[in-house]
């Protein structure tokens, strides 16, 4: 028995938000639903990744090219497999709880269903391909989509309301929902089954677009209640119109045992890294209700997750607060109906980039385009054996669980350092923010950035800056964004430099650290901050100053009491050298003009090709091969890793050179700017890694040569700059798998970089 079986004690049901073909057949999801998952709703993100990023695909889109299937027609297709499969091994759990659970929802493309009729004609089209009854349609509670709910209600089709923000908005969709049912008992004189429905309520979506607004309001203090506000006032109004049977229309239909419309709560993982990360899960356990996880809330679920009811049937508290909130001039119904319109058509656009990665994939299989290749000679059999070892101590699923186990030492608070396992998906919905708050800056007339930060901590804005900033274009080129300039040593003399070069009035001023101890990043701010304040006063100062630091950190403290432009608060699971993809590497990156939404896009691919973990797909793992290479080679003496990248990604290796030194305790030395080395002076010691982009053939010649002489090589091949996401968590994989094989604890201070 797990937690998630104290819940169904409780009448609380547990799904899952996540589905892939690999997951479903390797035995994963077996596993899972005999551990007290009840459903499945299939993520079309994970599903447009899985196509991009992993194998698992790959033969059924061969074979669906073959026969001559176009892109959409492909997509289709294998969308529906996918939702046979898992339905059959949920149906136990439908027929167990009599077609209260064991469903999987699954999304139609939401371009069809801006118009009821033809989301009707789809939703009859796809539901007589997949032939199963224990399936949900996924329909937004638009307008349009109530229709559509009620007509396919009618027809006796399970339904999944989607894109709800408020309380109103779940009493539109019930009102939709028993209209429907009504017209299914009249119009249907025999049937099997009523129709199942649950109402998905975004929950983190409300507070990321409430605690924006209490922000530029002056009330931080409200931050984080208006959605689990929401949630208590939905859930009255559940009991209201279902339980107490005060609708006559309920009344009657409860004679043909028609089933409730229960709320389910979705995006359950806080946007903000201030709160726990079951803070949404802890308060809203309760009878008849969905709780609906995530991977990472399923796993901080299991690991400390309450199990007592705490959802109640007490409305007035909240809506009070929600008066409050009106009173301040946040219109809620407004807002509600902008966020549905907003997710709507992020729904649309992830559709359109599930087609784009099915011509994508297609494309890749007939040029036989491979994202990383190994040449190892008599170290391939070697690092095979490595990677059937990983798989078969589960090696990649016990990371992606948390467990620190894998690592050796295993010092106190290595669970707290994985937060880099996620961040990028959590990221996915800040961008926009970040994105705006740099656009902000650059209208209101500065030009120039300054990043106060010490001990590495200019290594990622100084990697954005020359990557994708200024030193990245022409000098003819328009660069409407910041220059960065990086202040990382508490030396008098460079602080004076910098004082003397830049323009105070004309300058953004970052702080950033996530240290353990901050003195000298304080004390140089300190400078830096007193400088600003003769100047522009220490109103205007506190404009011109933003920190990027960890929730409590001193940092904070000074960045709330001396009234910084903006605070972002990090996770505090992630050292600096795991945090590329987190605020404190994304801030920096969005001042210098980085498109966060490609950069994360190419980052969570790369996230979910590194999920695998089984026979034989662990040879599609790109992480664990590389860490498998990384980790067996130094074991067997080739413990120096010689970088060959182009010059535009020079910035890049230095930033592997840190990560990977002090990830593995100097046990991998890289070598960064080394001079071409002939394959003849090429020493037993050395391992060489190629990263090529695409069009950049400079460097092939010496790989070759070295490969031909019996070196070693790894070439990982980049289409662009912006692949560069993807080779962040890559890296910082590998680096967690390399720890495990050298027994390192990937985590721990470690080694500062080889000298190159």
């Amino acid at each position: 028995m797990s937690k998630l079986h104290d819940l169904h004690e409780l009448g609380q049901s547990t799904w899952l938000n996540y589905m892939r073909r690999s997951f479903v057949r390797s035995g994963e999801m077996r596993s899972l639903v005999a551990d007290g998952i009840q459903g499945i709703t299939a993520s079309a993100a994970t599903f447009q990744r899985a196509i991009l990023a992993s194998s698992d695909y790959d033969e059924a889109i061969r074979q669906a090219v073959k026969a001559g299937l176009p892109a959409r027609g492909i997509q289709e297709a294998l969308q529906a497999d996918d939702v046979q499969h898992a339905a059959d091994r949920l149906r136990p759990t439908y027929e167990a709880t009599d077609a209260t659970d064991g469903f999987v929802s699954f999304e139609l493309d939401p371009a069809a269903l801006r118009d009821p009729h033809a989301a009707v004609a789809r939703a009859r089209h796809f539901l007589a391909a997949i032939d199963r009854d224990n399936v949900m349609v996924e329909v937004p509670a638009t307008p349009g989509g109530l229709q559509a709910i009620t007509i396919l209600t009618g027809d006796g089709v399970s339904i999944n309301a989607t894109h709800i923000f408020s309380a109103a908005q779940y009493e539109r969709v019930a009102d939709a929902y028993l209209t429907g049912l009504a017209s299914y008992v009249e119009t249907h004189s025999v049937w099997r089954k009523m129709p199942t429905a649950v109402a998905s309520i975004s929950l983190s979506a409300i507070d990321n677009a409430v605690d924006a607004y209490l922000r530029a309001h002056g009330r931080p203090e409200w931050q984080g209640k208006a959605a689990l506000a929401q949630a208590r006032l939905l859930y009255h109004r559940f009991h209201q119109i279902f339980a107490s049977r005060a609708d006559p229309r309920w009344g009657r239909l409860t004679r043909h045992d028609a089933r409730p419309l229960r709320p389910k709560w979705t995006r359950l993982l806080p946007r903000s890294f201030a709160y726990a990360d079951t803070f949404y899960l802890d308060a809203l356990i309760a009878p008849d209700t969905v709780l609906t996880f995530s991977r990472p809330t399923l796993l901080a679920f299991l690991d400390h997750g309450l199990t007592v009811q705490t959802l109640t049937d007490d409305p007035a508290e909240s809506q009070a607060f929600l008066q409050r909130l009106a009173a301040l001039g946040l219109d809620l119904d407004a807002l509600a109906d902008d966020l549905q319109e907003t997710y709507m058509a992020a729904s649309e656009r992830q559709f359109q980039r599930i087609n784009d990665a099915v011509k994508q994939k297609r494309d890749d299989l007939e040029s036989d385009w491979r994202r990383l290749e190994r040449r190892l000679g008599r170290a391939e059999a070697t690092v095979d054996n490595a990677l059937e070892d990983l798989c078969d101590d589960r090696i990649l699923f016990r990371i992606w669980s948390g467990d620190h186990t894998v690592w050796s030492p295993r010092p106190a608070g290595i669970t707290d350092r994985l937060g880099w396992l996620h961040v990028a998906d959590l990221m996915q919905d800040q961008a926009p923010a970040v994105r705006a708050f740099a656009e902000e800056v650059v209208r209101d007339g500065l030009e120039c950035g300054l990043v106060i930060g010490m001990d590495g901590a200019g290594l990622l804005p100084a990697l954005f800056h020359q990557t994708f900033g200024r030193p990245s274009r022409p000098d003819y080129a328009p660069h409407p964004f910041l220059d960065l300039t990086m202040l990382d040593r508490a030396d008098p003399q460079a602080i004076q430099d910098v004082m003397a070069r830049l323009d105070v009035r004309r300058t953004l001023f970052l702080v950033a650290s996530k240290a353990g101890d901050m003195g000298a990043t304080l004390s140089t701010f300190e400078t830096i901050w007193n400088w600003a304040v003769e100047t522009l006063g220490a109103e205007g100062a506190g404009k011109q100053f933003v920190a990027v630091t960890n929730p409590g950190s001193p940092l904070a403290a000074t960045a709330n009491r001396l009234g910084f432009r903006r605070l972002f608060l990090d996770d505090p699971r992630i050292a600096e050298r795991y945090a590329a993809l987190s605020f404190f590497g994304l801030v920096p990156a969005a001042l210098v003009g980085v498109d966060l939404d490609r950069l994360l896009a190419q980052a969570t691919a790369m996230a979910t090709n590194a999920e695998t973990c089984r026979h034989p797909l662990i040879r599609d793992n790109l992480a664990a091969q590389l860490g498998a290479t990384l980790g067996t080679l130094a074991k067997e003496g080739r413990d120096r890793m010689t970088l060959i990248i182009p010059p535009a990604l020079q910035p890049f290796a230095r930033w592997i050179e840190h990560l990977v030194a002090a990830g593995t305790g100097g046990r991998i030395r890289p070598a960064v700017g080394e001079p071409p080395l002939a394959p003849g002076d090429a020493g037993a010691d050395r391992l060489f890694v190629q990263l090529r982009l695409a069009d950049e053939a400079s460097q092939d010649a010496t790989v070759a040569a070295l490969v031909a002489a019996g070196q070693p090589a790894v070439i990982l091949r980049l289409r662009d700059r912006y692949d560069l996401g993807g080779q962040f968590f890559l890296w910082q994989m590998a680096t967690a798998v390399a720890g495990h094989l050298l027994e390192v604890n990937p985590f721990g201070g470690g080694a500062q970089p080889a000298a190159s």
